[in-house]
């Protein structure tokens, strides 16, 4: 982790319509890839809104339980985008555990599965 300090006005912009999505990789919480087995993990993905990130770890934690890993992202909308694919994705915590992810990033997901980091 690395920690900068900055000018708090170097912003131009702010929203409070955050949509974030998370995903959920193991058994049972997801869906087979019809007429075949997954390649990976079985996957669920959910999107919320009018909530704040506590509120949405919290909801990832306990629902994953102890059985499932999850991640989260922030949703975002890309005006400007050529290709026409307009939403993209922020990552928050965790990556998606089916794509080619770096090995340290795939263990913190491992080592996070059944922990409850936020606990109120």
């Amino acid at each position: 982790m690395r920690i900068f300090d900055v000018d708090e006005r170097d912003s131009s912009w702010e929203r409070d319509d955050a949509r974030y999505r998370v995903y959920f990789f193991g058994p049972g919480h997801g869906y087979s890839v019809p007429g075949g087995e997954p390649a990976g993990y079985d996957v669920r993905t959910c999107d919320i809104v009018e909530a704040d990130l506590i509120d949405v770890l919290r909801f990832a934690q306990n629902e994953a339980g102890t059985d499932a890993l999850y991640a989260v992202a922030l949703v975002e909308e890309d005006s400007e985008a050529s290709d026409g694919h307009k939403r993209g994705l922020i990552w928050l915590t965790g990556h998606d555990f089916n794509d080619d992810i770096d090995g340290r990033t795939r263990d913190v997901m491992i080592e996070r599965k059944g922990r409850k980091l936020i606990s109120f």
